[in-house]
């Protein structure tokens, strides 16, 4: 299990829009969001997407994922293709 990062309270209050009291409040409601940031997340991430929009560590990540499937995919029989387009169009 990860270790939860402590977040810097202005960069949350600038992200969200709220309140050091309200951040509080979340985290005693046990909110997912709070966990989903407190342990995925640190105060670099969160201000680049703050300036960006994006996350450049998680945006390396897309790319990585999308050039293995890429790659797999390439390797795949013209019946394994055609069977997967079936089985996504079905989907």
């Amino acid at each position: 299990m990860r270790i939860k990062n402590t977040l810097n309270y202005k960069i949350l209050e600038q992200l969200f829009s709220i309140t050091r009291q309200t951040w509080s409040k979340w985290k005693k409601e046990d909110r997912k969001i709070v966990n989903l940031l407190e342990t995925y997340f640190n105060d670099e991430m969160l201000i680049e997407f703050q300036n960006t929009g994006k996350v450049s560590k998680l945006e390396l990540l897309k790319q990585i994922e999308i050039h293995t499937l890429d790659s797999n995919l390439r390797n795949l029989t013209s019946f394994q293709r055609r069977l997967l387009i079936y089985i996504i169009s079905v989907y």
